[in-house]
């Protein structure tokens, strides 16, 4: 199974980890869980929000982990890694017979059954990424695949670093999970 999850992009560490769901503390991890599987089978959003080490990343590393019977290949992506894929297209070469298009380079994120793009806050926030980030996230909404975004800001701050366009959509068919507590990586696990 890690080695599945690693080809869909997640980290080893990720991929590896156990949350211990006895715990008060894995227990409520659980809860945030079920929350989010029910809202990825309506084909929506899914925000995770929170503090630094609060289990966002892992908590959509189990959600693809249960997509897996019902799923093709889900897919993890952090923000910046998708805006260098994309970027990865421009300047190439007439002579090189590989070249990919910003099409093929974003068709991958659009198609996947289950998106999930963390760190979203670490996205400089200019026009060219507003309109790349809208565009993916616009074909997968009129697609009803569902999108789960990670980022370490509260919900007002998050919808306005996303975009009127983005936040109009998770207002109709967003999820909202705020991760709070202790942090993950200050306990045992």
């Amino acid at each position: 199974m890690p080695a599945w999850l690693e080809s869909c992009g997640v980290s080893p560490r990720h991929a590896e980890a156990t949350i211990d769901t006895e715990s008060e503390r894995g227990r409520q991890w659980d809860l945030w869980l079920d929350q989010a599987t029910v809202a990825d089978l309506s084909g929506g959003i899914v925000v995770l929000t929170g503090s630094r080490g609060s289990g966002k990343t892992q908590l959509a590393t189990e959600m693809i982990r249960n997509a897996i019977p019902r799923r093709p290949k889900p897919r993890y992506v952090h923000v910046v890694d998708f805006f260098l894929a994309v970027r990865a297209t421009y300047g190439q070469s007439d002579k090189t017979k590989n070249q990919t298009t910003e099409t093929e380079a974003v068709r991958p994120y659009i198609e996947t059954s289950l998106l999930v793009i963390d760190e979203i806050q670490e996205r400089g926030g200019s026009d060219w990424e507003d309109r790349m980030l809208h565009y993916v996230i616009d074909k997968r909404y009129a697609a009803m695949r569902t999108t789960v975004v990670i980022g370490n800001l509260k919900r007002d701050p998050l919808l306005a670093a996303m975009g009127r366009s983005v936040s109009s959509r998770i207002a109709e068919c967003g999820t909202f999970i705020e991760c709070v507590g202790v942090s993950f990586r200050g306990e045992t696990r």
